[in-house]
């Protein structure tokens, strides 16, 4: 968010006229392991997928007011094999080839921004983003690893000034796609925000947001209400040859619903939960150094639900942008989430399915986890970059899937039905290799090519290496 009000603020009345047209055509081939996914043998087959998404639109400023269009067209897959796993809850549906399913079009900006003294004023559709990304996210942020697919999109009314280094937001929203809910999946959500961001320097900020929501599932008119604190600091410091950057956001979330239920509380459960990021990365502080080495790690931390039949929900799930690796939550735990979400809905074993069950589904995001992200970046010259990483990831909860674990009497069991010992989930080992700007005439053109391996604890009931290589072109206009 901070990112448009930011920007109204930046027209004057001396601007002159612009029209910036822009486009970025995105191209993917990725080679996925087979490897079970439920207790009862369900596998995800091995094979080659190829997607696309060209993301176009223009900007029109104009003295003090500008105009932002731009969406995703044809996002999805085009060619190579599908999942073979049925159901339709992912946002670009693995288990099925082809672009021209709805899906596979969104709006993301069509807003108008002005300024009208010292007030900013922005209308329309926007894409929203706070902080790192942990609970808003545009979609728009890569991290080390990993791909960035959705994109939190509101229908927003926003107003902001600025005092001293001081920004003030006041904003209401109908909330169109989020990982939470919006009217893509069939919700109305409308929420009401307050940010204040203390801004001294152009890499220094302190800020907090402040949301209430109010969220009502259409077909059952089960309710999300509460609020979320999100709290965002980034800085920088330099020592000699030597550039630290840091940032942290940590939110808390408190309310109420009647979508997840349980036997003891069938009304509903009050919602407490909380999650924490940080990313500190060195790096040359020169220009032109000698060693272009820089090296950091990132951090994660999502509380989870150890008693699914207390009086409380305490899972918090990271917004399913904000990517720790590109294997470990981004394939195995989403083919996971499909294959517990079909047999929790399977009428052979269940007359009805339990409230909530849709939002076992998240994705590949990262929820009731703590991790650490260890990273290395190498450029031997300005062309060529090898990134090398590692995640390093922990249940915050006893390891356990909801439908075996209720069939056994609420023993925490695995997916695979067996008693997990301790807590570690598994490394994962990433690496890189980007190549842009190889030339004055291939400006437009980036490629990289990116491993990821999974080394699973045994208590995710394999410790078979699970690799998996993705191939990325952009052509930008």
């Amino acid at each position: 968010m901070i990112y448009y009000i930011l920007s109204s603020l930046a027209l004057s009345e001396e601007s002159s006229s612009v029209i910036d047209v822009h486009a970025t055509l995105r191209l993917n081939a990725t080679q996925r392991p087979g490897f079970a996914v439920d207790f009862e043998g369900e596998y995800l087959e091995e094979g080659w997928s190829f997607d696309s998404r060209l993301r176009s639109g223009m900007v029109v400023q104009e003295k003090a007011w500008s105009f932002t269009l731009d969406g995703d067209i044809f996002h999805g897959q085009f060619a190579g094999t599908p999942w073979n796993l049925s159901g339709v809850e992912h946002r670009y549906h693995p288990e099925r080839i082809g672009l021209l399913n709805p899906d596979n079009f969104a709006l993301r900006n069509a807003n108008l921004k002005a300024k009208i003294g010292a007030v900013g004023i922005l209308a329309g559709v926007v894409t929203s983003h706070w902080g790192m990304g942990l609970v808003s996210n545009d979609g728009a942020h890569e991290r080390e690893f990993g791909r960035a697919d959705y994109g939190d999109r509101m229908l927003r009314m926003a107003l902001s000034t600025k005092m001293s280094d001081v920004v003030y937001t006041l904003a209401g929203d109908f909330v169109l796609e989020d990982d939470i809910g919006g009217a893509s999946d069939s919700y109305r959500s409308y929420q009401g925000l307050f940010s204040v961001n203390y801004i001294p320097a152009k890499h220094s900020q302190i800020g907090i947001l402040g949301v209430y929501r109010h969220q009502t599932d259409i077909e059952t008119e089960q309710l999300l209400r509460g609020f979320f604190i999100d709290s965002y600091a980034k800085t920088q410091l330099v020592l000699g040859s030597v550039q630290f950057e840091g940032e942290a956001e940590v939110a808390y979330l408190h309310g109420q619903t009647d979508r997840i239920t349980n036997r003891n509380n069938p009304d509903g459960l009050p919602v407490r939960s909380l999650g924490a990021a940080f990313r500190v990365e060195a790096k040359p502080s020169s220009e032109e150094p000698s060693i272009n080495i820089s090296g950091g790690v990132n951090g994660g931390y999502a509380s989870g639900d150890a008693d699914p039949s207390d009086g409380l929900y305490s899972t918090f799930t990271f917004d399913r942008d904000h990517n720790a690796g590109a294997f470990l939550f981004d394939l195995h735990q989403a083919a996971r989430e499909v294959a517990e979400h079909n047999l929790l809905i399977d009428p052979e074993h269940a007359g009805q399915p339990p409230d909530g069950v849709d939002s076992l589904v998240t994705e590949g995001a990262i929820r009731q986890t703590m991790y650490l992200q260890p990273f290395l970046n190498y450029t031997p010259v300005k062309q060529l970059q090898l990134r090398l990483g590692s995640v390093h990831a922990w249940s915050t909860t006893p390891i356990r899937s909801a439908f075996i674990s209720y069939r056994n009497g609420g023993v925490a069991l695995n997916y695979a039905g067996e008693e997990a010992d301790g807590y570690f989930l598994g490394s994962e080992l990433n690496w890189r290799l980007t190549a842009e700007n190889l030339s004055e005439s291939t400006q437009w053109l980036s490629v990289f090519v990116e491993g990821a391996h999974l080394l699973p604890s045994k208590n995710l009931s394999t410790e078979e290496i699970l690799s998996s290589i993705r191939v990325q072109s952009e052509f930008s206009w």
